[in-house]
């Protein structure tokens, strides 16, 4: 793990977006007591942390900036989550929050693409005819960012930790039926060879949920639909309160109710495959 001893940092003055926002949120999360300066040139000597400019390390403005294995670009966030953050968290956690959540914005620094979260983050600086301080403004969007970026590892976090729930439950999966215990993220630990069509766990708003099960082709496609008749018109004679348009997610009052639902739903499609 990289060693973070720094009590100051200075990234560039002016509008700011979202990459020198993140990465000083992210440094604040390194160091809650770090001070971060602004400015148009980096003040000799200085013995801080440097990012988003001044062409070192924690800068992509050089001509020959580092791109990752995607083709897309580093920026001055990428660059120190990947200096920082091992060691910090799980090694699952560093490489999925850089592919799901740093890319993008470091695309989007980069003129690649656009981002929603930086637009965002943009609309903290100052309006032309405002007089508020561009510093306390970022500052603002730096609060902001770290909110988010907290929340975003978090979710991670518990992603990562619901992985052990789904594979105990895999264990006792009957009928290409998984039922949890609890909701948990359980997407990513279902392979196409677990043979999983609908997953059921206990609704937030009382009863139990059945969501479907997608291929993992580009298609990303129901492993098996809900019957058409059931879309939008729950079946009430099966205990079924609701049945989304977009035939992706049932409900139903009970748990045996739920299972049978996602039951039936399975004969009926193997009856239209045959």
């Amino acid at each position: 793990m990289r060693d973070f001893n720094y009590k100051t940092g200075f990234t560039h003055g002016s509008v700011f977006h979202a990459d020198d926002v993140f990465s000083a949120a992210f440094l604040k999360i390194l160091n809650p007591e770090i001070i971060i300066l602004r400015g148009n040139v980096v003040p000799e000597n200085f013995d801080g942390i440097v990012f988003d400019i001044g062409f070192g390390e924690f800068d992509h403005h050089q001509p020959d900036n580092e791109k990752r294995e995607n083709d897309i670009p580093y920026a001055a966030f990428g660059k120190l989550w990947r200096a920082f953050a091992p060691g910090r968290y799980p090694e699952r956690i560093v490489k999925e929050m850089d592919e799901s959540f740093i890319c993008a914005l470091d695309a989007s620094d980069n003129g690649l693409e656009r981002s929603q979260l930086a637009d965002a983050v943009k609309a903290f600086n100052p309006a032309w005819n405002s007089d508020k301080d561009p510093n306390a403004a970022f500052e603002d969007a730096v609060l902001f960012a770290g909110q988010i970026l907290v929340r975003t590892i978090k979710s991670l976090e518990a992603e990562t930790n619901a992985e052990g729930v789904v594979k105990e439950a895999m264990q006792h999966a009957e009928d290409n039926v998984l039922v949890l215990p609890v909701y948990c993220p359980w997407n990513k630990y279902i392979s196409q060879e677990d043979m999983i069509y609908f997953v059921v766990y206990p609704s937030a708003r009382g009863g139990y949920c059945i969501h479907t099960v997608q291929t993992e082709s580009k298609e990303r496609k129901n492993r098996v639909n809900f019957p058409a008749r059931w879309l939008g018109h729950p079946d009430n004679s099966l205990g079924m309160t609701f049945c989304h348009p977009g035939n992706f997610i049932a409900c139903a009052n009970t748990l045996e109710q739920a299972v049978n639902i996602a039951r039936i739903a399975i004969k009926e499609a193997e009856v239209q495959n045959n």
